[in-house]
């Protein structure tokens, strides 16, 4: 058997009557199927996903199954396990729910054999279950050409593109030589995961070409938020600022921070799963952030954050959370402006390219003979 170039860990729960698409997603990868590893680890699902794994593996020599005891809740655990078990010299993370376009894995393998290179980055374009494209490029991404990157001196730069863990190629003897994991048990796992994998990376590499399909599930956990959630969320966010301060990037920081307290404030008010009794006491797990953001003077571009934080400097978290909940109205209001915002960026972005195409174009060379190049 050929022996496999890249481990496709894939994490499950609930998800067996997804397997067959995923399948069909990872066999029409140009790479070649035979050159993937492809891990399954199931989350302790109650329903029949571990048996639909075990069945793919017991037919494919490339496919493993691994199967945790009991649910942990979130992807850390059975990503961990994949990690210990794969065997490919680069790795990849896909999503159940997601989806390859079919020449993912060979542009970011070629790009990473070709640049010698610790990362390889494309980006992700968010789908609709039927496959229809309703974003082709986040405005993060669009706005950042083709490069290579040398770190950490150019690490400010990788930190642009800081929205998805996926779209990636990892290579393992780092993740080994390092011993980088996914914390368990929280959310955030997977963000936590790329910023120990940057803090340690001497050149990353950036396609600008799309390389993952998110597809857009409302019933995903991340769509389904509680105060658990959001509880470990913060504490996360947390430890990460402990990452970035032991690799000697403190001052790097705040990039991944922008606007991460007000979208989360946002959707603590906005959840019909976390009460007023809960959300005082979730918040405390923010008031680091708070305190952080406050002191460094980026409240003023957060209006949320900026009204509820004289009673969390208080510790008032009761009243805190009272003005969060009255607060719904104008949440909606800002989470309405921002989407068009982005909405109206992303057609300025799509002018901007399609008028450097027509200046690079043959018809406008003769038309504008004495135009400045």
């Amino acid at each position: 058997m050929e022996q496999p170039r890249i481990s496709v860990i894939i994490p499950t729960y609930r998800c067996a009557e997804r397997l067959p698409a995923l399948l069909d997603c990872l066999k029409a990868q140009t790479l070649g199927f035979g050159r993937l590893e492809i891990l399954f680890a199931d989350d302790g699902s109650p329903d029949g996903t571990g048996d639909a794994i075990d069945a793919l593996a017991a037919k494919y020599g490339n496919i493993r199954a691994l199967c945790l005891p009991e649910n942990s809740g979130f992807g850390g655990a059975p990503r961990n396990a994949a990690l210990r078990a794969a065997s490919a010299p680069y790795l990849m993370f896909l999503d159940a729910d997601d989806r390859l376009p079919e020449n993912a894995c060979a542009l970011l393998y070629e790009e990473m054999a070709r640049g010698d290179a610790d990362l390889a980055t494309g980006y992700c374009r968010r789908v609709a279950p039927d496959g229809a494209v309703i974003a082709e490029i986040a405005p993060a991404y669009a706005a950042v050409p083709a490069h290579t990157s040398e770190l950490p001196r150019e690490l400010p730069r990788e930190l642009l593109m800081r929205d998805s863990f996926f779209a990636r190629l990892y290579r393992r003897e780092l993740v080994a030589a390092h011993g980088l994991f996914f914390p368990e048990g929280t959310p955030g796992e997977d963000i936590f995961f790329l910023y120990s994998y940057l803090l340690h990376c001497k050149k990353a590499v950036y396609l600008a070409k799309p390389v993952y399909d998110y597809v857009v599930n409302e019933a995903s956990v991340t769509h389904n938020k509680d105060a658990r959630y959001y509880a470990r969320l913060g504490e996360c966010y947390q430890k990460m600022r402990g990452l970035f301060a032991d690799a000697g990037q403190s001052a790097c920081f705040p990039m991944i921070l922008e606007n991460i307290l007000e979208e989360h404030l946002r959707g603590m008010a906005a959840s019909e799963r976390i009460s007023q009794e809960t959300l005082a006491e979730t918040l405390p797990a923010w008031e680091w952030l708070f305190r952080l953001e406050a002191d460094a003077g980026r409240l003023e571009p957060q209006p949320l954050a900026a009204c509820v934080y004289p009673l969390v400097r208080d510790g008032q978290w009761v009243d805190a959370a009272r003005l969060l909940r009255l607060s719904r109205p104008l949440c909606a209001a800002l989470d309405a402006a921002r989407a068009e915002a982005e909405e109206w960026k992303g057609h300025a972005l799509a002018f901007q390219r399609a008028v450097e195409e027509m200046r690079g174009s043959r018809a406008w060379r003769l038309t504008h003979p004495f135009a400045r190049k």
